[in-house]
């Protein structure tokens, strides 16, 4: 099995022909119907829903380019779009080389991914970009998981021979957060249905913060209790509980805050906020009243985020189920919606103190602590750049920090491979 590095747009839309005899476009089209009439009822989901589903919404951009005559239907400039046309190239040149049972369970994947689990897509998408990244350095791969034969995502083998199985992990931003994202925009829609009528009358500044004890409810009918709580809070200028929530209400001076003047400075406003809070906030609402009140909400928890716990439990886990008794396999992470820049502050707390240099590293050594991990050689954290296009070639490269259980027992052709991560199509 053979993965190709680089496709021409002709390809491209040869291979999307083929992707839609495996996976009906009935697929695709239905959810991005499903995704519009979701923002429609919640208009604070809008922009998160095309973020999660950007695979889904660029192959439903594909079909209605092809359909109106077009032979390049993919917008590779963008970050969904290239890897919708990654995932399309891959899957038509793999076709033929797998089994009907193999096939067969692609094709599953590919469905229940796109219908019900975005994150699952981009998690075969980094397995492909793995397989990729082995091929370009002349190690023959094969895909064991997808095709029953054997443990691990990835097994890649070098041309003298060295194998190396690799299991590929994909996490969501969510991670590890106490207030989720959809939670959190749920919760505000909520609130700017509960407080329209109090805000029109107001001329002053206010400042309203929620603080779940732990994390955030998920469930409707709980946001939409606190929702109905704060305009007492408000009108009181009080404190209460309610769902596990602490609302606060603060008063300010609209003439000495950053909202007095125009544009809004993102960066000044969060400042403000962490001033009058003492948290720097993940997620902020704001509403001006016609008579130049402001209404200020952030939401955060008592206890900080912990993306690292979060990746050291996903490690854990995989080296437990997925890689038992595999010896010298590697785990590899990627983090969804973090670029290579930020990969090193996945440990900031909940008040925004900038994580050590060495929290990864730190990571990586309390997972090779345990005598359980001994069969692990290596672990790898990754996170995508900015796609980019220069000389008629778009490519999206990389950032990779690897660490090994003992460097001088791991061969250095095995090292040298995640010194840089890219995929490319030109």
């Amino acid at each position: 099995m053979r993965f190709v590095t680089s496709s021409s747009d002709v390809a491209l839309g040869r291979a999307f022909d083929v992707f839609r005899e495996l996976i009906p476009e009935k697929c695709w089209v239905r959810r991005v119907a499903n995704i519009n009439s979701e923002a429609r009822g919640n208009p604070f989901l809008r922009e998160m829903l095309r973020e999660e589903n950007e695979i889904a919404i660029a192959l439903n951009e594909a079909s209605q380019a092809r359909k109106s005559g077009s032979l390049f239907p993919f917008d590779i400039s963008t970050s969904g779009g290239y890897a919708a046309a990654t995932l399309v190239f891959h899957v038509s040149m793999l076709l033929p080389s797998l089994s009907i049972t193999g096939k067969q369970r692609l094709r599953r994947r590919i469905e229940g991914a796109i219908a019900n689990s975005p994150e699952d897509i981009c998690a075969l998408c980094h397995e492909f970009a793995l397989a990729t990244h082995f091929t370009k350095r002349q190690w023959s791969v094969s895909l064991p998981e997808l095709e029953g034969s054997g443990p691990g995502d990835v097994l890649a083998v070098s041309p003298s021979g060295l194998s190396a199985v690799v299991e590929c992990k994909y996490m969501t931003p969510d991670k590890g957060r106490k207030v989720p994202r959809r939670s959190a925009l749920v919760l505000h829609h909520l609130l700017e249905k509960a407080t329209e009528r109090l805000i029109s009358n107001l001329d002053g500044g206010l400042l309203i913060q929620l603080r779940p004890a732990d994390r955030l409810p998920s469930e409707f009918f709980r946001l939409k209790h606190i929702a109905k709580c704060v305009p007492a809070a408000v009108l009181g200028l009080k404190t209460m509980q309610v769902e596990g929530t602490s609302v606060t209400v603060k008063q300010f001076d609209v003439a000495n805050s950053p909202f007095s003047q125009l544009p809004l400075s993102r960066v000044d406003v969060e400042e403000f906020v962490q001033l009058q809070t003492g948290l720097r906030n993940r997620e902020l609402m704001i509403r001006k009243s016609a008579s130049g009140g402001v209404f200020v909400v952030q939401i955060a928890s008592y206890e900080g985020n912990n993306l690292r716990d979060a990746l050291l439990d996903t490690l854990r886990d995989s080296a437990r189920r997925q890689l038992a008794g595999v010896e010298n396999s590697l785990l590899c992470v990627k983090v969804g919606g973090l670029t290579g820049a930020e990969l090193t502050n996945l440990a900031r707390d909940a008040e925004g103190a900038s994580a050590s240099p060495n929290t990864l590293q730190l990571l990586a050594t309390d997972f090779f602590n345990s005598q359980s991990h001994v069969h692990i050689a290596g672990v790898t954290f990754m996170a995508d750049n900015e796609v980019r296009s220069a000389g008629g070639v778009t490519h999206q490269g990389g950032t990779a920090y690897s660490f090994w259980r003992l460097k001088e027992h791991v061969p250095a052709e095995l090292r040298s491979c995640f010194t840089s991560l890219e995929s490319v199509a030109n």
